[in-house]
């Protein structure tokens, strides 16, 4: 066994901390961080710099298909969302375990602490995750090792036991206060990060699965702009502002009919679906010239085309709909 270390590195103040401890007691760390499709606050531009503040090496790993199916079934259930915390980071540290030998690393670091979260965080989850992923004895955490029985790199010396730390509960303080002894001003707040602790994302997430669209492009969207229901087999996404119209249009493919009322200011919208039908196509027209800025009772005209035919537009006259019919369609 060597002093070489993959810490999972979320870019949050814990994962940063515990490499810098575990950096003093020792280890030679590798910085893993897993591209999440359910994780928005954490860009990948900001991992990047982190790493280089930090000094360390960065290792980007996209979560796969593999991951969305323990969304669907997860073994030790939701938190009060669609949250499968438990199943989530047993998987993260079974796919770190398994690229230790690519990089020629012994053991795993993570930044937990006992206590700090409710289902994730307690003994028997942090007991339970690690046994799950094959980890328990190369699973150090580097800010609470002192409150748990000593791993395997621990007990052979490779680090040095006497400078990992005790840290418990949820109280921040004992962090920010190491944080300042090291210098370090610039981490994001720790409610960001999974946005399956979300109710809200956790409705729309629900409507994708339930209507057959579960996959990691249309999960890309949920985030963006708002979003519709208006068929079994057809979704209407509006956006909100010239980011987001920037970005449905950048995520249309295939089939999905993109829209845009003619002559007036107003949002990109994307109707995705396997079955589109011609009343779909006008009620979602109808949406799209809701949120533009033209007459609300009198006719206007939409432009509407497939991503893969963007020459080919079309044009369809609807009456704007009104604001209390619009709300039997929006998923929330």
């Amino acid at each position: 066994m060597n002093n070489r270390a993959l810490a999972l590195f979320s870019g949050g103040l814990d994962s940063i901390l515990a490499i810098k401890v575990a950096q003093r007691a020792g280890a030679d760390v590798t910085a893993l961080h897993f591209i999440n499709p359910f994780v928005s606050e954490v860009k990948t531009e900001y991992i990047k710099e982190k790493a280089k503040e930090l000094g360390v090496p960065l290792i980007l790993e996209p979560l796969g298909d593999d991951y969305l199916e323990i969304i669907l079934k997860p073994k030790y259930g939701y938190g009060k969302a669609m949250n499968p915390c438990i199943d989530c980071r047993a998987f993260m540290l079974k796919k770190a375990k398994e690229l230790l030998p690519k990089y020629n690393a012994s053991f795993l670091i993570s930044g937990e602490v006992l206590g700090q979260r409710p289902k994730s965080q307690m003994r028997h989850s942090m007991q339970q995750t690690a046994r799950e992923a094959g980890v328990e004895d190369i699973l150090v955490r580097p800010l609470t090792a002192k409150n748990l029985p000593p791993t395997l790199p621990e007990r052979l010396g490779i680090i040095d036991r006497e400078k990992l730390l005790d840290f418990s509960g949820r109280n921040r303080k004992p962090q920010m206060a190491l944080a300042r002894e090291l210098g370090i001003q610039n981490y994001p707040s720790p409610a960001g990060g999974c946005l399956l602790t979300q109710v809200e994302y956790g409705k729309k997430l629900k409507d994708l699965i339930t209507h057959g669209q579960y996959d990691l492009r249309e999960i890309k969207r949920l985030n963006i702009g708002r979003q519709f229901r208006l068929s079994h087999g057809a979704k209407l996404i509006v956006g909100r502002n010239h980011e987001e119209n920037e970005a449905l249009k950048a995520s249309a493919k295939d089939r999905d009919i993109l829209m845009r009322v003619q002559n007036f200011k107003g949002p990109l919208a994307v109707l995705t679906g396997n079955d589109i039908s011609y009343v779909a196509l006008k009620t979602a027209a109808r949406i799209t010239a809701r949120y533009a800025d033209c007459p609300k009772e009198q006719k206007v005209s939409v432009v509407f085309y497939r991503a893969n035919n963007p020459k080919n537009k079309e044009a369809i006259e609807v009456i704007p709909m009104a604001s209390e019919e619009v709300s039997n369609y929006r998923i929330e």
